[in-house]
């Protein structure tokens, strides 16, 4: 009878728990699979993590096939070693790929690596493959004892792991059993079986299934190790028998020492070395150059700390689970401390060397050192990292989804109305949810100075009837309800103005696709006026997108008539006009006071400074150094050009520990004396340069620097507005944003931004002669603006669709204005209020007012108490910078299980006395 029922046992184990495997499988994960192969085809899931997937659905597939076998259907012992040894733990390997391991570290990996090598040869062993037995061939008998090597090496370490769980266990099973003793004779489930006679064949059947669950998954390591360890040793012995004792010893402890020596080496993680550097004391140019040029070895290890927690269990200092167990059980801190010391060991290939909140650190020392943000600088390597774990719930369209492809650009219609030398223009587009999530698209792109954005829709077809039109709105209140509702999962559309020539654009969500797989377009409608430019009509040029993106495929028109796709930019730069009419004197005027005029440059020309005291503020941070020909192009045009008849002081900004300098003159002007390093942002290299002034006075003040990192940018940054005209000059290219207190800075001083010394100080000089009224000088035109008396009389009909770009000049003439009556506070509530009511009268967007689409009574609610609060004009910077999730640490614990945690662990003292029983039933079998 019991020879029977032992007989029965692999039987029961292998057919119940593969059925349950294949039911899971087929219902759980099969109907999907074709979904996440798509995305891996797409770029947007990583193959390894598609591959584990697969893995679990072929495992017990296979089993199964393997089960059927008459070489292993006969055989119950074989079959309870297909079951422990192959399929349970390659089932368990595969879960903790997907919800724990995650990235693999080079540690992890050589571990997890020899558990499957281990793996595969015992499979091989077990289906009886010969050639993997010694043999007189030496070349094979050395595989063979490579294989059985790896056996002893699993074996070896999974017992060194299991020893921290024995004693727990057993004193579990004592704990667990007097638990259940003591709640059955309370007889408290007899009420509940009396009331619920049911219950009672249920709740057995639930506790029974229960059960045989533990214990087969907490006895799978303990067979698992045995059996190993026994198999290596019996292959070692048999290598002996046929090539020598002394082979079969030295063999056996090279290959061992050699995986040990790699489990050694490979527990050097970067990040120890890269946080090393960057606290040392770098007090001499030798140094910092010497830092710089092992870059790669702290960019490597910062990001390695930075996604610690995606690559490692836990920080070795938060591995407390053995310490926690032995101080409770045994009362002794001293042993408990040392134990878990040893577990340590043994698990740091997946213990992470540093601090919990190392992610943090390593952010912030790579903005200093790198003069980025580590997401933007890393977007692909973070993204694949999040995309290794099932955990990814961010909606809004951050720095990581730049390198995403999620929203198709499907159709974009581009519809120019000219009206002489302007035009009004509109932007049609259509985008496609690629993903069964919902997105959000976001653009940064530009626009000519004089351009004027006039209006935003959404729709839910290119029916114009039925789409949601937008509401001009203070800055402030704007993104507070656009944010609000996104949280809420709930359609809204922004597009704000975040520098001279700079917008933002975002839009959601864009419906996910349907359980069918079919995309629910979005359709997106936006309006702006723009100057005619050399015969062409100037179109929005991307700066930045994110979760966006455009193929061949997308359909393009152009006045109703298709023009070819192309997948490297959003717009060509220009549109070439059907006709070049010559461009006008236009003049109007606002009923709010104010005459506006324009003439084309032609008129007049540019003029160069003379005679003028200007302040050249150089821009020292690290991605400077790229600019290095720019910057000496740049002193050779001021050296020979601009230095005789005007004064230029150099001021040298430095990033932190740095002192920055002044010099009278800028023959010390060169990219070789001047060293780039470390991070700077443009408040910052303001505040230096007021600081280091002191009194002295400027005509203009020129900050050289580059496309810099908005992504760095804080909230609290204050900007003091400049006593003179501050100019931005950007080498190689315009930021896609300014926070509002550089913005403020630039615009309520008079300046602007400029690609280039030269055009900047042409525009400022030129600009200087025509003053007072003057408004701009921009591309192409200058625009004037003269306060007159207000006659409340409305505009005349032809000033009407001209009266939008005029406006935004008034925009710029009160901002002056306001400094020169307010130079304490510019920008008080009552002159923001006077430039938004010119921007809703208007229907136009400002760096005060933007423009935000909304579906629903309740967000029109939400916005007019926004509106209604003091701090609407006050927008918060927003870098795009990610919180990213962060991964449970199943390895930090805070003391021992209550009973009846402890009795599910006891469990796995069935596994113990099945070991006991398997290793003298292999006495009497022969070998597979």
């Amino acid at each position: 009878m019991m020879k029977a029922i032992l007989r029965a046992i692999p039987y029961t184990v292998f057919w119940t728990w593969n059925s349950i495997f294949l039911i899971f499988v087929s219902f759980g994960i099969l109907p999907f699979s074709h979904l996440l192969i798509v995305e891996a085809w797409l770029g947007r899931v990583p193959w390894d993590f598609v591959a584990t997937l697969l893995a679990l659905i072929a495992i017990p597939i296979v089993c199964t096939v393997l089960g059927c076998r008459s070489r292993i259907r006969n055989r119950p012992l074989q079959m309870l070693r297909l079951f422990f040894c192959v399929e349970a733990p390659l089932f368990c390997l595969a879960l903790l790929r997907l919800f724990l391991m995650r990235q693999l570290s080079p540690a992890s990996a050589l571990v997890l690596g020899t558990v499957v090598l281990g793996i595969a040869f015992y499979l091989f062993r077990l289906l009886g493959r010969s050639g993997l037995q010694p043999s007189s061939d030496r070349r094979w008998g050395g595989l063979s004892l490579t294989g059985h090597a790896i056996l002893l090496a699993v074996g070896a370490y999974i017992v060194g792991l299991l020893s921290f769980y024995v004693l727990p266990t057993t004193m579990a099973l004592i704990s667990g059993i007097g638990w259940a003793f003591v709640h059955f004779f309370r007889f408290d489930w007899v009420s509940d079986v009396w009331r619920y006679p049911g219950s009672l064949i249920f709740g057995g059947l639930a506790v029974l299934l229960f059960g045989m669950s533990a214990a087969v998954f907490v006895s799978m390591p303990f067979v698992l190790s045995g059996t190993f360890t026994w198999e290596g040793m019996q292959g070692v012995r048999a290598f002996a028998a046929r090539f020598g004792r002394r082979w079969a010893i030295a063999g056996t402890t090279g290959l061992l020492a050699l995986w040990v020596a790699a489990f050694a080496i490979l527990q050097v993680q970067p990040q120890v070395r890269a946080f090393a550097l960057l606290d040392a004391p770098l007090t001499a140019p030798a140094s910092r150059q010497a830092l710089m040029a092992q870059s790669e070895t702290v960019r490597g290890g910062l990001l390695n700390a930075y996604l610690h927690a995606y690559r490692y269990l836990s920080p070795r200092e938060a591995n407390t689970h053995v310490y926690a167990m032995y101080r409770d059980l045994l009362g002794n801190e001293a042993i408990a401390t040392r134990l878990q010391a040893a577990n340590n060991l043994l698990l740091s290939p997946f213990l992470y060397q540093g601090d919990r909140d190392d992610d943090r650190r390593a952010a912030e020392l790579y903005a200093q050192f790198f003069d980025t943000s580590i997401q933007k600088a890393e977007g692909p390597a973070i993204q694949q990292a999040l995309q290794a774990t099932y955990d990814r719930s961010e909606v809004a369209a951050g720095l990581l989804d730049a390198h995403l492809d999620t929203v198709w650009l499907a159709r974009q219609d581009l519809t120019v109305t000219p009206q002489g030398d302007w035009a009004d223009i509109e932007i049609h587009e259509v985008y496609d949810n690629q993903t069964f999530e919902q997105q959000e698209t976001f653009y940064t792109f530009s626009l000519p100075e004089s351009a004027v954005l006039t209006g935003l829709w959404l729709g839910e077809s290119d029916n114009r009837d039925e789409r949601f039109v937008y509401t001009i709105s203070p800055r402030g209140a704007a993104q507070q309800v656009y944010r609000d509702q996104v949280r809420r999962r709930v359609d809204p559309a922004l597009l704000e103005q975040v520098g001279p020539q700079q917008y933002r654009l975002r839009a959601f969500p864009i419906p996910a696709r349907t359980n069918a797989g079919k995309a629910v377009p979005m359709h997106l409608w936006l309006t702006y006026k723009t100057m005619q430019q050399g015969g062409s009509w100037p179109l929005p040029q991307a700066i930045e997108r994110r979760n966006v993106y455009w193929t061949r495929r997308t359909r393009r028109t152009q006045n109703g008539q298709t023009v070819a796709a192309r997948a490297d930019r959003w717009f060509p730069a220009y549109l070439p006009a059907a006709t070049e009419p010559e461009p006008q004197i236009h003049r109007v005027t606002l009923p709010e006071g104010y005459e506006i005029a324009v003439e084309p440059m032609s008129t007049r020309g540019y003029q160069q400074p003379s005679d003028r005291r200007i302040a050249l503020v150089l821009d020292t941070s690290r991605s400077m150094g790229e600019r290095a020909a720019e910057l000496a192009e740049t002193s050779r045009w001021l050296d020979a050009t601009l230095k005789r008849g005007n004064v230029i002081d150099l001021y040298r900004t430095a990033s932190a520990g740095l002192a920055p300098s002044h010099e009278n003159d800028i023959q010390h002007f060169s990219t070789q004396e001047t060293e780039f390093y470390g991070t700077l942002s443009l408040p910052e290299m303001l505040e230096q340069f007021q600081t280091l002034r002191r009194d002295t006075t400027y005509d203009a003040i020129l900050l050289v620097t580059d496309a810099g990192s908005y992504d760095l940018a804080r909230d609290d940054a204050n900007v003091t507005v400049p006593d003179a005209p501050l100019w931005l000059v950007h080498l190689g290219g315009f930021p896609g944003s300014y926070d509002d207190a550089t913005l403020a800075a630039v615009q309520d001083s008079g300046g602007g931004i400029a690609g280039g010394v030269q055009a900047a100080l042409q525009r400022w000089a030129t600009e200087a002669s025509l003053q007072p009224n003057v408004a701009s000088v921009t591309d192409g035109y200058i625009w004037y603006a003269d306060p007159v008396e207000t006659t409340g009389s409305e505009l005349a009909e032809s000033d009407l669709a001209f009266a939008p770009l005029a406006a935004r000049q008034a925009v710029l003439h009160v901002n002056r204005a306001a400094r020169r009556d307010n130079p304490v506070d510019p920008q008080a509530l009552v002159d923001l209020d006077t430039i938004h009511a010119l921007a809703e009268r208007y229907s136009m967007v400002t760096p005060y007012s933007s423009a935000i689409v909304l579906v629903n009574d309740a967000q029109r609610e939400a916005l007019a108490r926004a509106e209604a609060a003091s701090d609407r004009f006050d927008r918060e910077v927003e870098t795009g910078v990610e919180t990213l999730t962060q991964p449970a640490n199943p390895l930090a614990v805070s003391g021992v299980p209550e009973p009846e945690e402890w009795l599910m662990m006891s469990l796995a003292s069935a596994g113990m006395v099945g070991l006991v029983w398997y290793r003298r039933r292999q006495q009497g079998v022969n070998k597979a």
